[in-house]
């Protein structure tokens, strides 16, 4: 009986000391988890400093840049991309290979770093520069870079195999309230004028030029090759794969025209002597005829102002 109640007992305990260890537990845990919750509410963030790109005051400390660093380079780093998408966007009218446009614009301006790249915006090799430029502004200067490396590219050291995409031509045959519209959304006058506008071209003219030289762009040359105005090559109509190159293209003649024999390319009062060189090639044979045809054209594009 005494064993009975001597087993009785040690039973009665052992339930009672469940109950006070799993409390004793809990309490335990409870306390290490506030503990921790507190150590982490008080901790600062590893090494938060550390992390800065940048200080707004000026600072000694290697690895970290200025504000007026910082602003230099954030604003070197805009250019160098403003370069390249503009690269791009006019080798797509060429249907050349951006990737290739792009390598060879970087190797030849060392990125676009050279202190006389960032002068003159002629994109070049040594030998050719004398060609080119200088130019009013950066994209003056690649729309060109863009137009010879189509045109020539022996220049750069390269092929056309190289640098084309593909010979195809694109014809731009939808129109909108009498308006040639373009596949970058604009009309053919709205990016003819801004090419011009890029060179200090007078627009009236330049457009009167293309209109009397296109048949008011009627012409098979025109409107199946791109060619605006009417440039021959032995002979032979010259093709481009957009019309958007074809206006480039015909710009940048015009412009080059005008400045290699010394006339204003700003207006029309040099219109008579350029005439010469256009219709024949020599300053020496201007045509009254031409020159009268073109001033019609030049008088409607100011009335109507397509631009």
């Amino acid at each position: 009986m005494q064993e009975s109640n001597n087993r009785f007992k040690m039973n009665k305990w052992f339930i009672i000391s469940i109950p006070i260890a799993i409390l004793i537990a809990v309490f335990g845990v409870v306390l290490f988890l506030s503990k921790n919750q507190s150590f982490l509410r008080t901790q600062k963030p590893q090494d938060v400093e550390s992390f800065k790109l940048l200080e707004i005051e000026e600072s000694d400390e290697p690895g970290i840049l200025s504000q007026n660093q910082y602003l230099s380079s954030l604003d070197t780093r805009i250019k160098v991309r403003q370069l390249d998408y503009t690269i791009v966007y006019y080798a797509k009218m060429f249907k050349l290979n951006p990737a290739v446009a792009l390598d060879i614009a970087h190797n030849l301006t060392d990125n676009y770093r050279s202190e006389a790249y960032n002068q003159d915006f002629i994109i070049s090799t040594p030998g050719q520069k004398w060609r080119y430029g200088p130019y009013g502004s950066y994209e003056a200067g690649i729309v060109e870079y863009v137009r010879e490396l189509y045109n020539f590219p022996q220049r750069f050291n390269t092929t056309a195999e190289a640098t084309r995409l593909s010979n195809d031509i694109t014809v731009s045959d939808k129109y909108v309230n009498g308006h040639i519209m373009l596949s970058n959304g604009q009309t053919f006058e709205k990016f003819f004028g801004h090419i011009c506008d890029l060179y200090g071209m007078d627009k009236y003219m330049a457009l009167a030029i293309v209109r009397h030289e296109s048949g008011n762009m009627t012409s098979y040359l025109s409107r199946y090759k791109n060619n605006i105005g009417g440039q021959l090559v032995n002979g032979v109509g010259v093709s481009y794969p957009t019309m958007e190159s074809g206006i480039i293209a015909e710009v940048v003649l015009l412009k080059n025209l005008f400045d290699r024999c010394g006339l204003d390319k700003t207006s029309p009062k040099d219109l008579y002597t350029f005439s010469g060189m256009y219709v024949h090639g020599t300053l020496s044979e201007p045509s009254p005829d031409w020159t009268n045809k073109v001033q019609f054209f030049i008088n409607q594009n100011h009335q109507n102002d397509p631009f």
